[in-house]
């Protein structure tokens, strides 16, 4: 009896022993089978026909039906023809018929998904690279005939935050672009998860500088919220973060500011900006330059000026982060890399 594992593989083969059909011809290899239990020899149509209506009386085929079945073995190389021009031909199977049929149907479904894969892969690669505000503008140009610009969204919560930034801001980011990020609530940093921030790491990989930033009370509170935060991801996205500033054409860089709160924000460039305006519940409006080209500025311009004299994550550790109110238990410093880690890393 086939065990699931072999039910499983001959369907991931393109032959489903559940189906009518595949029974059928399941049932017409184990007819031939049956007649050889003396060693291999050729099988005439009528005696595999005769041997199936002693096996499987309730489900015999036709002689007609039957031949259909065994030009499909054939087919797959799973049966072979002792003469092919004869007017009765005979049919012969063994082991190694079947096993060689097994290995071409094998070799043909694996280019054949190696195909599909890639074509799932340039679908992927096409969706991600969807404008949602374009594609939105020109459907509703082309159903209406008027023009339409997208200029301001609103969202609710973490989840709907998250979605808002990566679809408007992140996704349609293009090389040389500059993504301005500032944490300035523990909710936007925590709730989110460190997993969201792979996002990131997707758009500097294209070429897009991120710059991150995150208020020193930021880290502070995290302190208090240490379950919330995975340590073993927190330490893999630090040592990611090293390693993508070395070798990739982005960078992702992070600082910590000192100074009073301001904008909590990720802008494109002076294009674009998610501007997160309550921490419980977290609300998010986003906007473009065509709805207020006077705000965007302002909030690149005081981004700009509090990253400049924002400190680099990485020198946290050896620039007195003990005398900053840090605690030697706080998770960003535990996981952040030492010298020696980052040096290895670079």
């Amino acid at each position: 009896m086939l065990s699931d594992e072999h039910i499983q593989q001959l369907r991931d083969l393109g032959f489903d022993t559940a189906t009518k059909h595949g029974k059928r011809l399941l049932d017409t290899l184990g007819a031939m089978f049956s007649l050889q239990e003396d060693g291999t020899r050729p099988l005439k149509l009528r005696e595999i026909h005769e041997r199936l209506a002693k096996m499987t009386p309730e489900s015999v085929p036709s002689k007609s039906l039957l031949r259909q079945d065994l030009k499909i073995l054939i087919e797959n190389n799973v049966v072979r023809v002792e003469d092919p021009n004869a007017a009765r031909p005979r049919y012969i199977i063994d082991v190694n018929t079947v096993a060689e049929a097994i290995s071409h149907v094998q070799e043909n479904v694996e280019e054949m998904l190696e195909e599909e894969k890639e074509r799932i892969l340039e679908r992927i690669e096409r969706v991600r690279n969807i404008d949602s505000e374009r594609l939105a503008e020109s459907l509703l140009q082309e159903i209406t005939g008027r023009s339409y610009k997208a200029t301001t969204r609103f969202a609710k919560g973490v989840e709907e935050m998250h979605l808002l930034i990566f679809s408007n801001i992140i996704r349609p980011s293009r090389k040389g672009d500059v993504i301005r990020a500032s944490a300035m609530f523990v909710e936007t940093l925590v709730e989110g998860s460190i997993e969201r921030m792979q996002k990131y790491f997707e758009a500097a990989r294209k070429g897009v500088e991120i710059r991150y930033m995150v208020n020193l009370d930021v880290l502070k509170s995290l302190e208090n919220r240490e379950q919330a935060m995975n340590p073993e991801l927190l330490k893999q996205f630090f040592q990611m973060q090293v390693k993508l500033n070395k070798e990739e054409a982005g960078r992702l860089y992070i600082r910590v500011t000192t100074e009073p709160k301001t904008y909590n924000h990720v802008s494109l460039n002076h294009d674009r900006s998610a501007l997160i305006l309550t921490e419980a519940p977290v609300t998010t409006t986003y906007f473009t330059r065509e709805f207020n080209a006077d705000l965007i500025d302002n909030i690149v311009e005081i981004f700009d000026d509090l990253w400049e004299r924002a400190i680099p994550l990485e020198q946290i550790v050896t620039s007195g982060a003990l005398e900053m109110g840090l605690t030697e238990d706080n998770p960003v410093l535990v996981a952040l890399p030492k010298k020696r880690e980052r040096e290895n890393a670079e």
